[in-house]
Formats: structure tokens, C-alpha cells, sequence
């Protein structure tokens, strides 16, 4: 499927939806699914303490990129992951970051 096909489907999926598009590059955006797949895929790997090392270039071939550093916009520490982060770290070193310092 060409890919301005699939942008006009996408668009009228969200017209069904009624979710308003706010106009090119303000979205919601085709890209928009991707990058939030990228993420909650990244997330649910490290709850599951996969091997990111070894997962990370699976999802860069998932998202079609050639390395690592194609899908390194992906890598970014959301709210979500940060609490996760914080909670296996307190278990395994005890309180490194006192409750209500993160800004």
C-alpha cells in the first residue's frame, strides 16, 4: 500500500473515531502509533527484565532501521519507565533517591 493510502485511511479511521487532527506535524500522526509501540514495547521488556541488549536490535529491525542509532529517538526515559527504574533499584540498593525529589 502506498503510503499516502494508508495516511488516508488513518485519517478517516480517526474522523470514525471523532479524535480531531490538528493539522501536519501536530497529529495525531501515523508516527505517533509507531513511536508509542516503541515505547511500551521497551517498557514491558525492562518489567520483564529482558535483555535489552539483546532485544534492542529486534525492535530496531521491527521499526525497519538499518542500527541502533536509527531508533535511538525511541530511547528515551518516559515518566512511566523512570518509576519502574527507581522501584527495582530501591529494592535491590535501598532509598538512592528520596520520595518527592524527582523534578
Amino acid at each position: 500500500m502506498h503510503h499516502r493510502n494508508f495516511a488516508l485511511l488513518f485519517s478517516k479511521r480517526l474522523a470514525d473515531a471523532n479524535i480531531p487532527w490538528l493539522g501536519a506535524g501536530k497529529g495525531p500522526r501515523l508516527h505517533d502509533l509507531r513511536h508509542s509501540f516503541a515505547v511500551h514495547r521497551m517498557i514491558l521488556w525492562y518489567e520483564q527484565n529482558a535483555d535489552l541488549g539483546a532485544k534492542l536490535p529486534l525492535l530496531a529491525t521491527y521499526l525497519g532501521h538499518v542500527n541502533l542509532y536509527s531508533s535511538q529517538y525511541y530511547l528515551r526515559l518516559t515518566e512511566d519507565l523512570l518509576s519502574s527504574v527507581i522501584s527495582r533499584y530501591q529494592a535491590r540498593f535501598g532509598n538512592l533517591i528520596e520520595a518527592g525529589r524527582i523534578e
